[in-house]
C-alpha cells in the first residue's frame, strides 16, 4: 500500500527454481510455478494507493527468496519514502508491517528475504535497505522439501484480507 504519489509501485519477488536458476514474479510474470507450486501476484493496482497482493501457498524448495518494492512511475521527485508506503506480511495469524528506511532513497526498497532451510523451516530476514534492484544475494541450492510446512511458519501473503484505501 502507498499514497497518491508515486503513481505505481511494483512488487518483485525472486527465488530459486528446480534447475538452479531464479524465478522473477512481477507485473509481467504474474504467475510462477516452482516445483509444482504456483506463486501468484493476485492484485496489481497501478493507479496510486495499491495494493499489490502476492500469494505464496507453500515453499517447496530450500533457498533464499527476495521481496523488493520498485518505484515504477510517478511525479518527478516522488519517492517510496515520501509516500505512506508499507508492506504487510501475514504469517499464519501474525501480521508484520514494514516501512521504508530513512537514508539515501533509491527506486528500489529491498524489504525482506525468506530463507527456507532444507527441512522447510522459514526465517524472515528483514533487510529494509535501498538498493539498485539487483538480486545478488538470492541463492539457490534448490533442494526439494519433502514435507513443506504449510501453516507452521509462513502460509501466504494474504489474499483473504484484501483492503483498499479510499481515494
Amino acid at each position: 500500500m502507498w499514497g497518491e504519489e508515486p503513481k505505481n509501485l511494483d512488487t518483485h519477488f525472486y527465488g530459486p527454481t528446480e534447475d538452479g536458476d531464479l524465478f522473477h514474479l512481477y507485473y509481467v510474470e504474474k504467475e510462477v510455478t516452482v516445483n509444482s507450486t504456483t506463486f501468484y501476484l493476485d492484485v496489481d493496482d497501478t493507479n496510486s494507493y495499491g495494493p499489490k497482493i502476492l500469494t505464496i501457498p507453500v515453499f517447496t524448495l530450500a533457498g533464499r527468496y527476495q521481496y523488493i518494492v520498485n518505484r515504477y512511475s510517478g511525479e518527478s521527485g516522488s519517492t517510496i519514502l515520501q509516500s505512506p508506503t508499507r508492506v504487510e506480511l501475514n504469517l499464519g495469524s501474525q501480521i508484520r508491517v514494514f516501512s521504508p528506511p530513512e537514508g539515501e532513497v533509491s527506486d528500489y526498497w529491498h524489504v525482506f528475504d525468506f530463507v527456507v532451510s532444507e527441512s522447510g523451516d522459514i526465517t524472515i530476514e528483514e533487510v529494509n535497505a535501498w538498493t539498485d534492484g539487483s538480486t545478488s544475494n538470492v541463492s539457490a541450492p534448490a533442494s526439494v522439501i519433502t514435507e513443506p510446512l504449510l501453516y507452521n511458519s509462513l502460509s501466504k501473503i494474504s489474499v483473504q484480507q484484501k483492503y483498499y484505501k479510499s481515494k
